[in-house]
């Protein structure tokens, strides 16, 4: 009788552990019996699918993000090429009045030459050398390469003044 009672026991206790494993439908929450039942329902197959789809969205928007870093690498890489120009046309554009003002020292020894028309070229070049400084603090590249080109311009029409005054 002691025998049943432990076998009827163990048989209930078998039974609930059964029932308790089968209350989820997650089996990778639900044991061993859980497992079987996910799999016998679908249900480990549904969420292998839904991980499956999470994943395949997480790597398209890692490809996404990678082609915008590249894009953004590449527009910076040409705005740094555009800084260098500008930069390096400014650098030659102060040499170039560098020259130019030595240009004027000389026009100012001659004899025979309109010191008032002097006077207004190196007015006008000290202009263009201010706006030069300006235009290096300015950060809009397109505006300061578009400027520099005008003050060179500017530049190379006193230049032709004065030397049509020294000749």
């Amino acid at each position: 009788m002691i025998a049943d009672t432990a076998k009827r026991l163990s048989l209930s206790m078998a039974v609930l552990l059964f029932a308790s494993a089968c209350q989820t439908t997650d089996p990778t929450k639900g044991g061993f019996f859980g497992g079987v039942g996910g799999l016998a329902s679908g249900n480990y197959q549904a969420g292998v699918d839904e991980r499956k789809a999470k994943l395949e969205d997480a790597q398209d928007q890692q490809v996404a993000l990678q082609r915008e870093a590249e894009r953004v690498e590449q527009q910076n890489a040409a705005m740094t090429a555009d800084i260098q120009e500008a930069e390096a046309q400014i650098a030659a554009l102060s040499r170039e009045l560098t020259e130019l003002d030595k240009k004027i020292d000389v026009a100012r020894a001659g004899a025979n030459v309109n010191q008032a028309e002097v006077d207004r070229i190196e007015a006008e070049l000290s202009d263009i050398g201010n706006e030069l400084e300006a235009q290096q603090l300015t950060l809009d590249e397109q505006k300061k390469l578009t400027k520099v080109q005008q003050l060179r311009r500017r530049k190379q029409q006193l230049e032709e003044a004065l030397l049509a005054l020294i000749e």
